[in-house]
């Protein structure tokens, strides 16, 4: 008996279905969401008020630096407005200086020095939600998927750098800066557009004018490996690029312009920017690349893999203190996929991939 034909069959291809991908721009709403829920675990004793956030030990600079300094800068602002000069600090001097270290310290200056000490730790957690939201920004401009952005997040917002130099009240501020040059590089780069990388020079400017140096330096590497890794080397649009970071940068200096001035001012008449302080003449004698000591570059290593493994607070056991030494631990699974990078891209975008990497090494 013959058996009846019946038609071919063929399998339907399986759709696999991307949860974040199909969130699609709410996709930052979750980076955004975990940032909160993560910072909150991390600092709740601190944000529940059951301790403030102010150390002794070697963080003791949160306690007789920092502290007064900015709650000299409330009063004086409640008392006399715009900071000019005060007898309070020193034998007497300009105030404006300085000011605006951490400009996001305004908030805590503006309500008052009743403020202090305990609105600091919420100015922290709003710099790390903002700066963990531009990165994410950042990385999507990049047009990575958006688990990737996500991960990149929050391996940005609580990395070393950010969570033990938020115990210092500075680096949370500057991690954020660096965050917005890179998103306004990626601006200038893709759609002309100048403001955002404008406003990152302006604010480093009135902030700590030696960053300029170090973000300047960072950018003018990665952005030659941003160009090189999709174009053909063209001399008219590459250095039509950094023309307009050129011009874009000034444009934030120019409004930079007092604070900065003031800025330089103090560093140059610091005993620790010209003075018997300063490291001047120690590091003008010093070989640009000479090999560290091996406590420092031991120290360097391992704080790569954790930034606690060499112990933390006053039992710290690395090159200078808990506080100073690098800070480089952005989690392990950042060094547990950066080689699997190179099998995944194409031969020509992996020499720049190793070229850059080389370079900071």
């Amino acid at each position: 008996m013959k058996q009846p034909k019946t038609k071919e069959t063929i399998p339907s291809q399986t759709i696999v279905s991307d949860f974040f991908e199909n969130l699609g721009n709410k996709s930052y709403f979750l980076a955004l969401s975990l940032i909160i829920f993560i910072a909150f675990f991390v600092f709740k004793d601190f944000l529940l008020l059951k301790n403030v956030f102010q150390f002794k030990d070697i963080g003791s600079d949160t306690l007789n630096g920092m502290y007064p300094y900015y709650h000299h800068y409330a009063d004086y602002i409640q008392k006399n407005g715009w900071p000019q000069w005060s007898f309070a600090e020193g034998m007497g001097q300009g105030i404006l200086s300085g000011f605006l270290r951490d400009p996001f310290q305004l908030i805590a200056m503006l309500i008052g020095p009743q403020s202090m000490p305990k609105i600091f730790i919420y100015i922290i957690v709003l710099e790390i939600i903002i700066a963990g939201s531009i990165f994410y920004f950042f990385l999507k401009a990049l047009k990575t998927t958006n688990y990737s952005a996500i991960i990149g997040t929050l391996l940005f917002s609580f990395c070393g750098f950010m969570i033990i130099g938020s115990c210092w009240y500075l680096f949370t501020f500057e991690a954020l800066n660096l965050a917005l040059l890179l998103l306004g590089f990626e601006r200038i780069y893709q759609k002309n557009k100048w403001f955002l990388f404008s406003l990152g020079i302006f604010l480093a400017a009135i902030s700590f004018p030696v960053n300029l140096f170090t973000y300047g330096l960072f950018i003018l590497f990665y952005g030659a490996f941003r160009f090189l890794q999709e174009n053909d080397f063209d001399k008219t649009k590459f250095f039509g690029l950094y023309g307009k970071l050129i011009m874009a940068g000034a444009i934030g200096l120019l409004i930079s312009g007092p604070f900065l001035l003031e800025n330089i001012f103090q560093v140059l008449e610091s005993p620790r920017g010209s003075g018997g302080d300063s490291y001047f003449d120690k590091l003008a004698n010093s070989p640009m690349f000479a090999t560290s000591n091996k406590v420092e570059f031991g120290t360097s290593v391992m704080r790569m893999l954790s930034s606690d493994i060499l112990g933390s607070g006053n039992s710290f056991s690395g090159i200078q203190n808990f506080l100073e030494a690098p800070f480089s631990y952005c989690g392990l699974i950042s060094l547990l996929l950066m080689s699997q990078i190179f099998p995944l891209i194409s031969k020509n975008l992996r020499k720049w991939y190793i070229a850059l990497i080389i370079i900071w090494l």
